[in-house]
């Protein structure tokens, strides 16, 4: 920009002619001021601001800049200095702009004035801020940050990645990343030229080795580097030390494998990630079955949509406490849980715990079935109330209906009752004097030679008397 400005000032010196031909077709952008009112402006100047070059004419150099700095490039514009400076000026819409600005002394049409070139930073500032903040995430990260060649070498190496594995940056800039891999991976070799295909690998879990020996698990995301026309020229990795997680979900898995509890892990897509033995002695089914189907599939189709309720609670936050639906077993046949469970948003997940509570229910119903029969037959035990109008000679009983019938079948059809016939001690006498010789002898002392015949009347044997007896009985 220097040469440029130096080289439109001689054309200046020499005719405007010369000046405008040097400037009309250049790159930046020119302006001539007097006294702080602009005189003239190429074409490329008219187009960084947004103006057309009439617009800009005869108007105030403070016009273009932005409030902050109308103190700032005045005296840049004063004093002529030929030292870039960078400000901020206002184009036609209002918004701001980045520019740089080198001021010289020149004489137009015989008067003093300056000369100022202008270049347009805007996209070039806002890509160093991108890539300063870029660099101060790479400074600050808790995670290592480390850039390769595409045979491994380290280019960069962040303050992460010193205290993950214990090397300083200058220790491991220039050497191949394979002095922390252990002799037994060869992963680094496999992912580079995953690399070089344009892939991007994320969460790759495996094993490394810090200075002072020791192993740890780290989570690497893998991703190409490319050069402005697109191809690829290294790989940056994201490590993370996963050791401790890592160690908590070693413990966590043995916790499920030797609990006698019913216990699982759901993702909230409605999968199951982990389940304790107690789920397959429970279900018939083996882990891995329970753990590639969504859990909604073993829900009995009655209980799915209140299943699925339930779910969506857990997930907005709210826990479940004490929810029953049916599962099937791997014979086909269902058993009832009683659920709790809770959600986990970091790792977006539920934890539950369940019991099989079928012997339960088949007692529950038991229970109800036997509730419901005494009911039933409560209901249907007959009573006789009220006044019942009867013959006084032959005593029959009138019914409802008006109709006239012997006391013992109107007794027997509203009431559990039953008859079986007998004498008493005074018609036994009147009857069979022979056999009954005092009245207050009872007959059953009497009827020893009586046959008496089984005889069965709705459901029940009761005995018929035969008298007089008959010598072949």
């Amino acid at each position: 920009m220097l040469g440029e400005l130096r080289k439109a000032c001689e054309a200046l010196e020499e005719s405007e002619e010369r000046y405008y031909a040097a400037v009309d077709g250049a790159f930046h952008g020119f302006i001539i001021y007097q006294e702080g009112v602009i005189k003239s402006v190429n074409q490329t100047c008219a187009d960084i601001y947004g103006h057309s070059v009439d617009e800009m004419i005869h108007k105030s150099i403070t016009y273009f800049l932005h409030p902050d700095f109308h103190t700032a490039v005045n005296l840049q514009l004063e004093e002529a200095f030929a030292v870039p400076y960078e400000f901020v000026g206002v184009k036609k819409d209002g918004s701001p702009i980045t520019l740089d600005l080198c001021v010289k002394q020149a004489v137009y049409q015989g008067r003093p004035a300056r000369v100022a070139a202008i270049r347009d930073v805007t996209k070039r500032k806002a890509l160093e801020e991108a890539r300063n903040r870029l660099a101060a995430i790479v400074e600050s990260s808790d995670d290592a940050i480390i850039g390769l060649t595409l045979d491994g070498t380290v280019v960069s190496w962040n303050p992460g990645a010193e205290r993950i594995y214990g090397y300083l940056s200058d220790e491991m800039k220039g050497r191949s990343l394979s002095v922390v891999v252990p002799p037994d991976r060869h992963d680094v070799t496999e992912l580079l030229e995953r690399i070089r295909q344009g892939e991007r690998v994320e969460h790759y879990q495996t094993e490394r080795i810090k200075k002072n020996g020791r192993r740890i698990h780290v989570a690497i995301t893998v991703s190409p580097i490319k050069d402005s026309s697109g191809a690829i020229t290294g790989a940056s990795t994201i490590d993370r030390n996963i050791t401790q997680q890592k160690r908590v979900a070693d413990e966590r898995d043995r916790f499920f494998t030797l609990s006698l509890d019913m216990l699982c892990i759901i993702n909230f897509d409605g999968f199951i990630r982990l389940v304790s033995h107690a789920w397959t002695k429970s279900l018939g089914y083996s882990t891995r079955e329970l753990m590639t189907h969504s859990f909604i599939d073993f829900v009995h189709p009655d209980d799915r949509d209140a299943t699925s309720a339930e779910f969506q609670k857990l997930r907005i936050g709210a826990a479940s406490k004490s929810f029953e639906n049916r599962l099937r077993h791997k014979d086909g046949s269902y058993r009832w849980f009683l659920w709790n469970g809770i959600a986990y948003f970091a790792e977006e997940v539920i934890y539950a715990t369940a019991r099989d509570i079928t012997s339960m229910k088949l007692e529950e119903q038991e229970r109800d079935k036997m509730v419901r029969e005494l009911q039933d037959a409560v209901t249907n035990i007959k009573t006789l109330t009220g006044l019942l109008p009867i013959c006084a000679t032959c005593r029959k009983v009138r019914d409802d209906q008006g109709y006239w019938e012997q006391l013992e079948a109107y007794i027997e059809k509203h009431s559990n009752a039953e008859f079986t016939h007998g004498l008493c001690p005074s018609c036994a006498h009147d009857r069979y004097p022979e056999m009954f010789p005092s009245k207050h002898a009872t007959a059953e002392s009497s009827l020893a030679g009586a046959n008496l015949k089984p005889r069965r009347r709705e459901g029940r044997e009761t005995s018929k008397i035969i008298w007089p007896p008959k010598n072949d009985e």
